[in-house]
């Protein structure tokens, strides 16, 4: 199995900001909730490769040339490391709790085995329009358009430009109510692609180590394993380009029958729409 980890230094750094750091079956001990920090002006905690970095990492991770879109792609290595890539397909199930119309409410299994086992387990990789699990691996994604959202643990990316073969977009709207939240708004929002390395394959991780997408950091820690989503809705663009979908983090400890305040962490609860 090809595999690549920072798994090590996601530990260490877990271990220097938080205690407890244990068990992901219980909520109260959950290794990877950190301190979230509030939104960006487009996404949430964070900016593109280049921007203020909380810590860089990768160094001189890649000399070999992969593939992604807008041509060749010299940071294979370092983004297999940033991804802990894996070539396992996620069998993380993805269920439609209630459809009104398009309007979705679904549960989705990112646990990736829980944190201490995340960096030997693949991302979850969805159809927003179906909202069905994709059957490809890591490595697969990056050359892949048929995916519009990856999910692993607190992470979340889009199909574009380092992350996927795809035109993905991702932005933030801060204290929308998904309601309110039209295709106007989506596309006259400043969306934000996955564009993670610098000219040196450097990256942006958070506190914990963890690699800082479009998505950013989307939750507040409120301490004891309490992760809360922020007050808002995403705009995403599926990696066809033109297609546009909204999605509401309504809670991270879901079960899958719905419930919520559950024991295991990485089991979100979503609602979603197509605009």
């Amino acid at each position: 199995m090809r595999l690549f980890t920072t798994g090590l230094l996601s530990l260490f750094l877990c271990a220097a900001a938080f205690t407890g750091c244990s068990d992901d079956t219980n909520r109260n001990s959950d290794d990877d909730d950190d301190g979230g920090s509030g939104p960006s002006s487009s996404s949430v905690g964070g900016s593109g490769a280049g921007g203020d970095a909380t810590t860089a990492a990768g160094g001189n991770g890649s000399t070999t040339t992969g593939t992604g879109a807008g041509g060749a792609f010299t940071c294979q290595t370092a983004r297999e490391n940033a991804l802990q890539a894996n070539d396992g397909v996620s069998s993380g199930e993805i269920i439609i709790l209630d459809d009104n119309g398009g309007d979705r409410e679904v549960f989705i299994d990112a646990t990736a085995g829980g944190f201490q086992a995340a960096s030997q387990n693949p991302w979850v990789y969805i159809d927003l329009d179906t909202m069905t699990r994709v059957a490809i691996d890591d490595f697969q994604s990056f050359d892949d358009g048929g995916w519009d959202l990856a999910v692993k643990r607190t992470s979340l990316r889009n199909n574009s430009m380092h992350s996927g073969a795809g035109n993905g977009g991702t932005a933030w709207l801060n204290g929308a109510t998904f309601e309110s939240v039209t295709l106007a708004d989506a596309q006259s929002a400043t969306l934000e692609q996955e564009v993670w390395f610098d000219g040196q394959c450097n990256y942006q991780t958070d506190a914990i180590g963890t690699l800082v997408t479009s998505f950013g950091t989307w939750y507040n820690y409120l301490g004891a394993g309490a992760l809360v989503p922020l007050d808002g809705v995403f705009v995403v663009r599926a990696a066809d380009g033109q297609s546009f979908y909204k999605l509401q983090i309504l809670n991270y400890y879901a079960n899958p029958d719905g419930s919520v305040d559950g024991p295991t962490s990485a089991r979100y609860l979503v609602r979603v729409q197509a605009l």
